[in-house]
Order: structure tokens, then sequence, then C-alpha cells
């Protein structure tokens, strides 16, 4: 009977009533979704064929590869230096030679990330996030 009266009486209860701002209402809400679709997710099948006929971790690592070949050659930061010297009077070398360094690590960090989907696709290390 109270069970009853509470479900019938406080069903609708907005998070204010708690002293929340009304956005809690709305992240509870992203939180179950998401916890819903990844619950999903993880009872998708590990293998499925494409319509080609191959598996998709084929298809996956067929693609990884093609980007791994797109990503360009890294800048040569020593020849950079020689060419484009670091001075007063010259300060777009300074920009230049840091913004060479950070496109170069970038370079890096996407050829590792590949790898390791490579690797995680085939089954030989754990993918994370």
């Amino acid at each position: 009977m109270y069970k009853l009266y509470i479900e019938d009486n406080f069903n609708d209860i907005g998070p204010e009533l708690f002293g929340l701002h009304s956005n809690a209402q709305i992240s509870t809400n992203i939180d179950l979704t998401d916890t819903l679709l990844n619950d999903l997710i993880k009872t998708q099948p590990k293998s499925t064929k494409t319509s080609s006929g191959e598996k998709q971790e084929d298809v996956l690592e067929k693609k990884a590869l093609f980007i791994q070949e797109l990503i360009p050659q890294k800048f040569d930061i020593e020849i950079m230096l020689l060419r484009y010297k670091i001075s007063y009077s010259e300060s777009m070398n300074t920009v230049l030679t840091q913004e060479a360094t950070r496109y170069n690590i970038l370079l890096n960090s996407m050829n590792d990330d590949l790898v390791k989907f490579i690797n995680a696709n085939r089954g030989k290390i754990l993918m994370s996030e």
C-alpha cells in the first residue's frame, strides 16, 4: 500500500527536491544511456562478415594500414635549424621550428596508435579507449 502510494505520487520527482540543479537529471539520463549502449555493444558478436565476405577485423586492419601509409614523413628538425636559423630578427623561424616539432610529435602519436590498434585487432594486446 505504501509502495503504491509512493509510486503514484512521487514518480516524477525532479532533482530540485534534493537541492540539485535541473541539469542533474540530464546528466543522469546521459549516464544511463551510455551504460545501456555500452552493454549493447558488448553483446555484439566479436567477428562478423561484411557484405563482401571479409571479416570485419580484416577490413579494419586494411583501413588502419592504409591510413598508416598516408602519414607523411617527419620533418628533419636539424636540417630545418640549419636552413632557417633562429635569430631575434627572424622570429618566424622560431615558430616554424616549434610547430614542426609539435607536428612530429603528432605524427609519432598517430603512428603509435595505429600500431597499437592493429595489434589489438589481431588480439596480441588489449584494446583500450
